[in-house]
């Protein structure tokens, strides 16, 4: 009988984890070049929970580098790699270290071109901060 408490124990603590890891989402970031002068973050403002991933992806075709960078909050002083590539890509978790609320970032490279964005953590029973 003991036997089976336990496996019915282990059971409940696998499909708690597996329904846990399936509410995780990943939001898609593309990082594009419009023109020589003019580039994007597409979505450049998304909402997120905490847990999720945000994965950022250079969709550019003109071979410009992105990168990502937070100056403000939790984040602030992060700077992603640069995406040298179409193709290359950046992913975080949105842990603790995003307040909740807004999180605005920006490309290093093309700052003074206007590509930024933000992302916005909502709070979801049980979870912190």
């Amino acid at each position: 009988m003991r036997r089976f408490a336990i496996a019915l124990i282990a059971v409940a603590a696998f499909f708690t984890t597996v329904s846990n890891l399936s509410a995780q989402t990943v939001h898609e970031v593309k990082m594009v070049d419009i023109s020589l002068t003019s580039f994007a973050f597409e979505p450049a403002d998304i909402t997120v929970n905490r847990g999720d991933i945000i994965r950022w992806t250079n969709a550019g075709t003109l071979g410009m580098p992105h990168n990502v960078e937070f100056r403000q909050g939790g984040l602030s002083g992060l700077v992603g790699p640069l995406l040298l590539s179409a193709g290359d890509t950046y992913e975080l978790t949105v842990d603790d270290q995003f307040i909740a609320g807004l999180n605005p970032y920006l490309c290093t490279p093309h700052e003074a071109m206007g590509m930024k964005g933000t992302v916005t953590v909502v709070e979801t029973e049980g979870s912190s901060n």
